[in-house]
């Protein structure tokens, strides 16, 4: 599955927490372009994926608005690394 219009930020997570990345993007889903924004700590598996519109609509629970991670997890790791690898 491509990522398009990938945005990446790095944030901290207060003064001694673990940083991480959100990434914003578009992904092709069932042939119509969906809006995610995705949180990405250090270590593998550690990435939550919201839908957007959903998320702008007050859904954010489990199974309403869940993504796997493994179905994008790869690619959003690529793109961080374009920018600020995870330390």
């Amino acid at each position: 599955m491509e990522l398009v219009n990938v945005q990446v930020s790095y944030h901290r997570n207060g003064s001694y927490g673990n940083g991480f990345h959100v990434v914003l993007f578009d992904a092709p889903i069932e042939g119509e372009l969906r809006h995610f924004v995705a949180t990405v700590f250090k270590g593998q598996g550690n990435v939550a994926i919201l839908e957007s519109s959903l998320l702008a609509d007050g859904v954010f629970k489990f199974g309403e608005n869940s993504w796997r991670c493994e179905s994008f997890e790869e690619k959003l790791r690529a793109e961080i690394a374009k920018t600020t690898p995870l330390s």
